[in-house]
């Protein structure tokens, strides 16, 4: 769960605004979760094809939620966006089994184009 509510909005906004080439929208957003437990009994719940994922939550740490569904044959797409993505994080986060990791203060044009770049084929 993002912790400014303006950057949340944006998150939302900049993902939903991603469309295929009919104009359809890709990506939902299902909603957030506060804490890794949530997290995880919500993924397993919902099984998306696609998380965002911060690394800070308020219970547990999103290298929880990483390591946890680490290779699952059937674990979802994982991109880490947060605070956090030092050369040092974004290895723990890929070793974990993150797909990608992005700061989101320096890198969000990035991310983007990375969740751009997972469409499925047009």
């Amino acid at each position: 769960m993002e912790d400014s509510p303006e950057l949340h909005r944006r998150i939302r906004f900049e993902i939903e605004a991603i469309t295929d080439c009919h104009g359809k929208q890709i990506f939902h957003i299902l909603g957030p979760a506060t804490g890794s437990t949530v997290a995880i009994e919500e993924i397993e719940r919902l099984q998306p094809d696609l998380i965002v994922l911060d690394l800070q939550l308020a219970e547990g740490s999103g290298i929880d939620v990483l390591r946890h569904f680490s290779g699952r044959p059937d674990a979802p797409v994982i991109i880490v966006l947060t605070n956090h993505c030092d050369a040092v994080s974004r290895s723990i986060c890929i070793e974990a089994g993150a797909s990608a990791c992005f700061d989101k203060s320096t890198q969000f044009d990035e991310f983007l184009a990375e969740l751009t770049a997972r469409l499925p084929a047009r």
